[in-house]
């Protein structure tokens, strides 16, 4: 796995800012992951990928305002405690991995990385509405 990639997603995740004891919540971390990690990547392919940059527009909403949004669905507490579980250790890792793999991209591969932010922007992938053209 590309570590820059890991790091990216990890720093998008934490912005989240989980802060107290709760109880963990599968249905909470698969939200959290499914907006998070096509925020991260596309961040991670336009810092990586000549030819691709982000649509601005679609950056408007923060990964605090993820966070804040699972706050407003969920108990506050569980949510804290589920990103909190889901940025330890190398959950998160696994989770990029995985979700790489469902899509059949090369993990550890710039190219590879690069070819799918471009297929997602054609497609209008969940990844490609983060990004744009240049």
């Amino acid at each position: 796995m590309n570590r820059k990639l890991i790091v990216a997603v990890s720093l998008v995740a934490g912005a989240c800012t989980p802060t107290g004891p709760g109880a963990y919540d599968q249905e909470i971390a698969d939200v959290f992951l499914a907006r998070v990690i096509p925020y991260g990547l596309a961040e991670a392919i336009v810092e990586n990928c000549d030819g691709l940059d982000a649509d601005v527009a679609a950056f408007t909403t923060t990964p605090a305002d993820i966070g804040n949004d699972l706050r407003t669905r969920f108990p506050a507490n569980d949510v804290d405690a589920t990103i909190a579980q889901v940025l330890s250790g190398d959950n998160l890792g696994q989770a990029i991995e995985g979700y790489l793999a469902e899509r059949e991209v090369e993990t550890g591969s710039q190219d590879a990385l690069c070819a799918f932010g471009a297929s997602e922007l054609e497609s209008g992938g969940p990844i490609g509405a983060f990004l744009t053209e240049v």
